[in-house]
């Protein structure tokens, strides 16, 4: 401020004053940084994970993962001959014995199914038998202000 004044006798003074901007002239400012904060179990990189089989295929019905397998021919009560001839009438000859009891359909792990002929094994589910899980936990900033809390009723004004 830069003030001249002349008074009745025709002196003339003059004087400055500098002011300064105040940004809270009135008022007040309690204002403090801040944001919401939500934990999440994947705050930080990406689950594709797909679930499925590790092992073996879907099979709907059962809801499980089966490995199918070709039956094998096994026997039971076997003994070793030196001729077919010494086979019983309810024996089968085969490779030097005579076997009772011999069946097409065993399976050397698993179980048979007589619906698909197979030997059935159980195989292996897992909750990402595809893609990948690389998320770490942690907390998700969102909502941030720089007035979070408190508040800001300031005015503001040049200072004398």
């Amino acid at each position: 401020i830069y003030a001249t004044c002349t008074n009745g006798a025709g002196l003339t003074a003059s004087a400055s004053h500098n002011c300064s901007w105040d940004g809270c002239k009135t008022g007040s400012n309690t204002c403090a940084y801040g944001c919401d904060r939500t934990y999440s179990d994947c705050a930080t990189g990406s689950n594709t994970c797909r679930g499925g089989c590790k092992s073996g295929s879907w099979y709907a019905p059962t809801g499980q993962c089966i490995i199918q397998e070709a039956p094998i021919f096994c026997s039971e009560n076997c003994r070793y001959v030196t001729h077919s001839v010494y086979c019983n009438a309810s024996e089968t000859y085969k490779n030097g014995q005579c076997c009772s009891g011999g069946t097409q359909n065993c399976c050397s792990r698993g179980s048979y199914n007589g619906n698909t002929n197979n030997c059935w094994v159980n195989g292996t589910y897992s909750n990402c038998a595809s893609g990948s899980n690389t998320c770490q936990a942690g907390y998700i900033e969102s909502n941030c202000s720089n007035c979070y809390t408190g508040s800001n009723t300031c005015s503001g004004g040049y200072q004398w």
